[in-house]
This record gives structure tokens, sequence and C-alpha cells, in this order.
């Protein structure tokens, strides 16, 4: 989630995996400074260590789904894109969308639902067949 928040600070070209596990320590151990460390002994060995495996794993999952989410995505005509970029990039509201597209709000709403329910199977499918 706080990925998501943080993701116009994500500056393209960049390690993606890396931006997203310092994301990830920072979280971590400011959940340890929050509980105190004495609350986490019963982990044993070093939790910071921890916190980075798990961290690096998160990290690379994340790079991943995103690579399959991007590939799904190019796949898509022309029209679709639009039509995502304009909701989701632009942040544009659905009577935005409408009249960028020349449409009414109810089709715009209609398209964009079904455009995300698509994606959505595509991007579940597809991830299911790495995972086998």
């Amino acid at each position: 989630m706080t990925v998501w928040k943080k993701r116009d600070e994500f500056r393209p070209g960049t390690n993606f995996s890396a931006w997203v596990f310092r994301i990830a320590r920072f979280k971590a151990l400011s959940f340890c400074r929050d509980i105190g460390r004495e609350k986490l002994s019963f982990l044993g060995g070093d939790i910071e260590e921890e916190i980075e495996q798990f961290g690096s794993a998160l990290a690379h999952e994340t790079s991943e789904r995103l690579d399959i989410l991007r590939e799904c995505i190019e796949e898509l005509n022309e029209t679709e894109r639009t039509l995502l970029q304009a909701r989701y990039e632009r942040g544009e509201t659905i009577a935005g969308v409408a009249e960028t597209l020349e449409m009414s709000e109810d089709a715009a709403y209609q398209a964009i639902s079904r455009l995300r329910k698509r994606l959505k199977k595509k991007f579940e499918d597809r991830l299911r067949d790495q995972e086998n």
C-alpha cells in the first residue's frame, strides 16, 4: 500500500526493485522502532537481516508483478490504453474521461469497469501461468 501511495516519487529509468526494497525496509524499521526492539527479541537473530531478506523478496515479487501488468497493458488497443491513462495516470474523473473520449459518462464508466475486469483476469492468468 505504501508503494502505491509513493508511486509518484518513483523515477522511471531507476531500479524499481531497489526503490520498493528501500520503502519496505524503512517501513519495517519504523514498525520495529514503534513497538520497541525488546518486544521482538523472541524472533532471535538479527532482526535487520530478516527485514532485509523479506524486503528483498518483496521487491523482487513486486517487480515481477509490475512487469506482468505492463505486458498486459501493452497488449491493449490504443483506445483502451488511452482510457487507462486518462483515468489512472492523469487521475481524470469519469466525466473527464468521457469528455476526452467523446462518450457519455455511463459509457465511460462501463468501458473502464469492463477493461479493469479484463485486465485483472489477464493479469491473474499470466501470474498463475508463471507460477506453474
